[in-house]
C-alpha cells in the first residue's frame, strides 16, 4: 500500500521501505525486489531492463534505502559477527558523464538526497578550474602530476570535506571550492571515501590503474553498472596497450638516465623494441612467455614512477605508456591469463605501431571480483547477447539473470522502414549522387513533421562530413533544413557535455547529426522531447579494430563465445537499440523512429520496435509519419 508524503511514495519492498519521487511502474517494483534481493544475499546480478523502464531510479532508491536499513552486523549460524564499521559504500557507475549528470539528478529528486552523504568523481578536465598552459603541459593531467607540490589550492583541498551532504552538484562544488580557495578534484576524491554513495564513469570502477590512483576501495561495496550494455568492450580497452617504436624508445631513453631502480623496466621495454623492430627474432608467443616469465615488475613501480615525473626526471608522455605496460605484464603473470592476449604490429616506414589486445574481459572483471565487492550489478536495455555468451565474455561472476519486459505503448510509437537505392555505404558515397540527395530528402521530410528535436544517427564520422559535404552548396538541401531547424553536427574532437545542444533546444527545433556509440548516443533528451529519430544503415564497428576478436571468438567457441559473425551482429544491434531509444523515456512518452537501410527481421532488433515497424514506400512513409505526429500532437 503506497502512502504520499511531500510528493513521495513509500513502499515495502524485500522487508524494506523504499521512497521514491513518482508512483512506480510494475516493472520498477519487480527490479527494486531483484536487486534488494541482490544485495542481501551478496551475489551478482545481469538486471535486463529496455528503455524507459525507470530502471536507474530503481536501482538508486533501492540500493539506499537497503543501505539506511543495512546494519553492523549480520547473523550467521545465529551469532551475530561484526563484519565492517560502517555500511556499504554504493558506487552508481555509467557510461558517459552525461549520464552520471542524469543519474545525480534524479537522486536529487528522492527524499534520500538531504541526508544521504555523496560524491562525484570526474576527470581534472572537468574538476579543476586552474587555466591550463600549454608551455607548461599538454593536459590538466600533467600539469597537475607537474606542479601539485606548488598549487595552493590542492593543499586546501580538506577545505571541501563538509560537503558530503551539503553539496548540491559538481558545478556547486566547483563554486565553492573557488570561493574557499581550495581543489575541486582532490576534494571529491577524498569527500568519496567515506561517502555514503559515490557517482562516477565505468572507468573508475573497471579500470584497475584508475582504482589503485585515486585509492578506490571496492570491499564491502555495492556496484551499480547502469548502461553496462558495452562493459565487456570497456574492459578489454582497460587491459590492452598500443605504442610505437618511438614511444618505446623515448621512454627508455627517460628510463635509462634515471638509476638502477628502473633497469629492469628498461630491459622489459627493450624487449618490446627488439620484438616491433625485428620480429623475426622473436615470435609473438615467445614474447608473452618472456615477458611473463622474465619481468617481476611490482605494482609499486606505480608510485616510484609517478613520484619520479613529478620530479620531471621522467616525462609524463613515458608515464602513461609505463602505467599502461605494467598493467597488461601484471595481467600475463597469470598462467591462465595469457592466451588471452594478442600482440599485433602494424608496420609503417618510420615508426612501428606495437598493440597488446585484450581478447577476454573476463580477466579484468576477475580482479575487480576479487577486490571482494558486496555485490554487482550489471543494468542496461540493450545487451543483445544471450545471459551465457555474457558470462562466457565476462565470467561466472553473475548468477543471476533478470530480464523485463518494456513499457512502451504500441499506439505512442511509429516505427517505419524504407530503403534507398542503392544502399548508401561510406566506400560508394561519391559514386552514388542521387542515393545521397534522396537520404537528405528523407531527413528534411522528417523534419517538415516532426516538432521539437529531430536526432539523426550515421555510422562513423566519416560518413557524417560526406554527407555535409554533399548537402551544401550547389545543393540546397542542407539549407533547407536550416529553415526547419537549427542543425548541430557532432564533432568527433570535442567533449560531449550536450552544452551546444542545450544553448539552442530551448529558443528554437534542433535537428541534431550524431554518430552511433557517440557522444550523443547515451544522452538523456527527457527535458527536451527527442520526437523522431532517423537510424542510418547498420552501425558497423571499424573492422580493423575487432577483427582480431572476432578471429579469437571463432578459435573459442568450445568456451562458449559466440562465433564472430553473431558477435558482430551483437555489436550492431547494441549500437542501434540504444540509439533509436532516445525518443522513448517513459510509459507514457511518444515518438518515432525512421530506420533506413536497416535489417527488420534480425532478433536482436528492440521488441519494441519490432513489434511496430513496417516497411514504407517512398511515397507513403511521409503521409504517415505526419498522421501520427497530428495524432500524438493533440494528446501532448
Amino acid at each position: 500500500m503506497a502512502s504520499e508524503q511531500s510528493e513521495q511514495f513509500s513502499y515495502e519492498i524485500e522487508g524494506i521501505n523504499v521512497d521514491l519521487p513518482v508512483r512506480p511502474y510494475d516493472v520498477q517494483k519487480e527490479i527494486m525486489s531483484k536487486a534488494i534481493k541482490t544485495f542481501q544475499d551478496s551475489t551478482n546480478c545481469v538486471i535486463e531492463s529496455p528503455t524507459g523502464t525507470g530502471k536507474t531510479l530503481a536501482l538508486l532508491c533501492s540500493a539506499i534505502a537497503w543501505q539506511k536499513k543495512y546494519t553492523k552486523f549480520e547473523t550467521q549460524d545465529n551469532k551475530r559477527t561484526k563484519i565492517s564499521e560502517r555500511h556499504p559504500t554504493i558506487y552508481f557507475a555509467s557510461r558517459t558523464n552525461e549520464q552520471v549528470n542524469s543519474a545525480y539528478n534524479e537522486f536529487k529528486r528522492t527524499s534520500y538526497f538531504k541526508d544521504t552523504s555523496r560524491s562525484i568523481l570526474s576527470s581534472r578536465e572537468i574538476s579543476c578550474f586552474k587555466e591550463l598552459d600549454s608551455r607548461q603541459a599538454n593536459s590538466k593531467d600533467e600539469m597537475c602530476l607537474k606542479y601539485k607540490n606548488s598549487c595552493n589550492y590542492y593543499y586546501n583541498y580538506e577545505q571541501l570535506l563538509d560537503m558530503g551532504k551539503c553539496m548540491l552538484d559538481l558545478e556547486d562544488l566547483g563554486q565553492v571550492a573557488r570561493k574557499r580557495g581550495a581543489c575541486a578534484y582532490f576534494g571529491a576524491i577524498e569527500l568519496a571515501k567515506n561517502a555514503d554513495i559515490v557517482f562516477c564513469t565505468q572507468n573508475y570502477i573497471i579500470d584497475p590503474k584508475i582504482r589503485q590512483k585515486l585509492q578506490i576501495n571496492l570491499k564491502d561495496a555495492i556496484i551499480l553498472l547502469d548502461d553496462a550494455h558495452d562493459v565487456e568492450n570497456k574492459c578489454r580497452q582497460s587491459a590492452s596497450v598500443d605504442f610505437t617504436s618511438d614511444d618505446i624508445n623515448a621512454a627508455i631513453d627517460d628510463l635509462a638516465d634515471s638509476g638502477e631502480a628502473y633497469q629492469e623496466l628498461v630491459s622489459m621495454l627493450r624487449t618490446w623494441y627488439d620484438w616491433a623492430t625485428e620480429q623475426q627474432t622473436l615470435r609473438a608467443h615467445r614474447l608473452l612467455l618472456q615477458l611473463r616469465n622474465g619481468h617481476q615488475l611490482s605494482q609499486d613501480y606505480y608510485k616510484e614512477l609517478r613520484s619520479a615525473a613529478s620530479r620531471r626526471v621522467i616525462r609524463y608522455k613515458s608515464l602513461l605508456l609505463v602505467e599502461k605496460v605494467i598493467t597488461v605484464v601484471d595481467y600475463l603473470r597469470e598462467d591462465t591469463f595469457s592466451s588471452n592476449f594478442i600482440l599485433k604490429v602494424v608496420d609503417s616506414k618510420n615508426n612501428t605501431k606495437v598493440k597488446m589486445e585484450c581478447m577476454m574481459p573476463s580477466i579484468v572483471m576477475k580482479k575487480l571480483i576479487d577486490e571482494m565487492p558486496r555485490c554487482v550489478v550489471l543494468s542496461s536495455g540493450a545487451f543483445a547477447m544471450d545471459i551465457n555468451h555474457l558470462r562466457a565474455e565476462l565470467g561466472p561472476y553473475f548468477q543471476n539473470h533478470y530480464p523485463f519486459t518494456d513499457v512502451v505503448q504500441d499506439n505512442r510509437v511509429w516505427v517505419g522502414a524504407i530503403d534507398t537505392t542503392p544502399r548508401l555505404m561510406i566506400t560508394n558515397i561519391n559514386k552514388n549522387p542521387d542515393t545521397v540527395k534522396k537520404l537528405g530528402e528523407i531527413i528534411l521530410g522528417v523534419c517538415k513533421v516532426t516538432p521539437h528535436v529531430v536526432l539523426c544517427f550515421m555510422p562513423s564520422y566519416a560518413f557524417l562530413r560526406s554527407m555535409k559535404n554533399h548537402w551544401e552548396e550547389p545543393s540546397q538541401l542542407l539549407a533547407d533544413m536550416k529553415e526547419l531547424k537549427h542543425v548541430i553536427w557532432e564533432d568527433q574532437n570535442t567533449t560531449a557535455d550536450g552544452r551546444e545542444f542545450e544553448n539552442y533546444v530551448g529558443g528554437s527545433d534542433v535537428l541534431l547529426f550524431a554518430v552511433y556509440r557517440g557522444k550523443y548516443a547515451d544522452m538523456d533528451f527527457k527535458d527536451k522531447p527527442a520526437r523522431a529519430v532517423i537510424c542510418v544503415g547498420e552501425p558497423m564497428p571499424n573492422t580493423s579494430d575487432v577483427q582480431e576478436k572476432m578471429d579469437f571468438n571463432n578459435r573459442n567457441i568450445s568456451k562458449g563465445l559466440l562465433d564472430k559473425e553473431n558477435w558482430l551482429q551483437a555489436q550492431i544491434f547494441r549500437a542501434l537499440n540504444q540509439a533509436a531509444g532516445r525518443c522513448i523515456r517513459h510509459k507514457d512518452d511518444w515518438g518515432a523512429v525512421l530506420l533506413v537501410n536497416c535489417e527488420l527481421s534480425h532478433p536482436k532488433l528492440a521488441p519494441w520496435m519490432k513489434r511496430s515497424v513496417n516497411r514504407n514506400e517512398q511515397t507513403v512513409w511521409a503521409s504517415r509519419l505526419e498522421d501520427f505526429m497530428n495524432r500524438m500532437a493533440i494528446t501532448d
